[in-house]
């Protein structure tokens, strides 16, 4: 019987939501090229933190 998401990944919703408003962040257009970069770094950093908290889970 398939599980819902957060019976499988305790918390992977509200990182999923994180991720998301962070990107948001990046497309708002009130921020300089430095500081895109240095969100987009973040957000790549944490969306493979998440992966690989999701596949060790499995």
């Amino acid at each position: 019987m398939a599980r819902n998401v957060d019976e499988c990944h305790p918390g992977a919703r509200m990182a999923g939501l994180h991720l998301k408003e962070a990107l948001r962040a990046v497309f708002a257009g009130d921020l300089d090229q430095a500081e895109v970069a240095e969100l987009l770094d973040r957000f790549c950093l944490r969306a493979r933190r998440h992966e690989r908290a999701a596949m060790a889970g499995m």
